[in-house]
């Protein structure tokens, strides 16, 4: 029964109630003993409505708590609160709705957090940086990359941007963002404790009035761009130079210098001699472009370094033995690396000949082999002039060169080093130089020790002069 039907019903019966007994108190024509049964059936039918009228106000109020409680727990943001309502009547079908309701914003909460949780996962997992404004200009969301490349604290939401980002190029993108309707794209270059270049793209958003910024890192880009741009120079250089005088000796020849026997077998000698050195540019820079593509496998096999040390001394020997330097190998027999033959050999061989090249008669090299912390070290030490301090960041690199005409004059590419590194890295290794003006210079390689601890005995010691 409906609610209203059942307030009805009650009224009626308490009206009946009260009507029956009126009548039998005040009307004179009714006889004694219905005037009783009149006042009984009327005091009846109000007991009937009060008791009914009670167990209604019971139901309702009871229903009306339910709804109540369900209504503070969903206020209160308990999404699960249910009145779990089975009452017949308005109120029922209220409670009823209300769980209905509660459902489905429920459902509703739960698919924005997992919206929420998708976003937030993203945002934090990009390696961009991201940066959003609101209406009023201040920062309304940065994520983790962006606190990271800009060495940004906890705190700086709600924050104007350049509270805590000092740019005069980022004023200028954000000042161009907001008269523009257009994406702006800006490269920002930031010095301090982190030199970085950062690739801006700027977009407004109509909707919230706000602004988005996606900074890329691209400072490993351009020092990669200025590298390539360097090493074509630097090739162009170096190719230049034996091609140059190959074409002039030859135009010499053929305008009659072919006709002095002596001049033309100069000139031939010298023609012969900047071939050679153009064929080890380009096997070296073939070498190298292999490494660095990773074309050429190493393998990671246990080599005696004993062995290895010999073989290459072997092949710059006659080189020291004319100069008058002393060239002694001291690398016990039984320790072995883990790494690539002829790659050590060539790394042994590239540093050995770089310390005879460069030094002064009379000097001497040292080849020193030991176990280290877990490794296999390999020394190259010299007694030459040494290397000053402002060079040692960069010895490593790809043409560089401390006395540019003294290397190229003993026939050095400027690729020797170089490839060391690269060769020492793909064995999973580590080359380091230490040296100061007139102290000479040690070259210090560092590779897996492949088989069981080796003791000192057995350690071979061979000497030139």
């Amino acid at each position: 029964m409906k609610l209203n039907g059942k307030l009805l019903s009650i009224l009626l019966l308490a009206m009946l109630g009260i009507a029956a007994a009126v009548y039998g108190f005040a009307a004179p024509e009714v006889e004694g003993q219905y005037r009783g049964l009149l006042v009984f059936v009327g005091l009846l039918a109000l007991a009937m409505a009060l008791t009914s009228a009670m167990n209604t106000a019971r139901r309702l109020s009871h229903d009306l708590g339910v709804v109540s409680s369900a209504l503070s727990q969903l206020t209160a943001g308990d999404l699960n609160a249910r009145t779990h309502s089975s009452s017949p009547g308005e109120l029922g079908e209220l409670a009823r709705g209300l769980d209905r309701l509660a459902s489905v914003l429920a459902r509703g909460m739960d698919e924005l957090r997992a919206d929420r949780d998708l976003l937030g996962g993203i945002v934090g997992a990009m390696h961009e940086g991201l940066l959003v404004l609101d209406s009023q200009g201040r920062i309304a969301m940065v994520n983790r990359a962006l606190r990271e490349m800009l060495l940004l604290g906890r705190d700086v939401v709600r924050k104007y941007p350049l509270e805590v980002i000092r740019h005069a190029d980022f004023q200028e993108l954000l000042a161009q963002t907001r008269s523009s309707s257009e994406p702006v794209l800006k490269e920002l270059e930031l010095t301090g404790l982190r030199p970085m270049r950062l690739l801006a793209h700027a977009v407004p958003l109509p909707d919230s009035g706000g602004l988005l910024l996606v900074f890329v890192d691209v400072t490993d880009i351009r020092r990669l761009e200025r590298v390539r741009t360097e090493f074509v120079a630097n090739v162009s250089h170096e190719l230049r130079t034996p091609i140059t005088a190959i074409r002039g000796y030859a135009e010499t020849l053929r305008a009659g210098a072919l006709n002095d026997p002596a001049v033309a077998a100069s000139m031939v000698e010298i023609i012969f001699r900047q071939s050679e050195r153009l064929s080890h540019l380009v096997e070296d820079l073939l070498d190298l472009s292999r490494l660095e593509a990773k074309e050429r496998q190493l393998a990671a096999e246990p080599v005696a370094l004993l062995e290895a040390a010999n073989r290459a001394s072997e092949v710059v020997r006659p080189k020291a033995d004319s100069k008058g330097i002393s060239l002694e190998i001291r690398v016990p027999a039984n320790l072995r690396a883990s790494g690539d033959e002829r790659a050590l050999e060539q790394v042994l061989l590239n540093l050995l000949d770089n310390a005879v090249k460069y030094m002064a008669s009379g000097g001497t090299v040292l080849v020193i082999g030991r176990e280290e912390n877990g490794e296999c070290v390999l020394e190259v030490k010299d007694s030459g002039v040494g290397i000053e301090a402002k060079h040692l960041p960069r010895i490593f690199e790809r043409f560089y060169r401390i006395d540019k005409g003294r290397s190229r004059d003993m026939g050095g590419t400027g690729l020797g080093l170089s490839i060391v590194k690269h060769l020492v890295a793909a064995m999973q290794g580590q080359v380091t130089v230490d040296s100061k003006p007139g102290a000479g210079s040690t070259f210090r390689v560092k590779l897996p020790r492949a088989g069981p601890p080796h003791s000192e005995a057995g350690t071979a010691v061979a000497a030139s002069r």
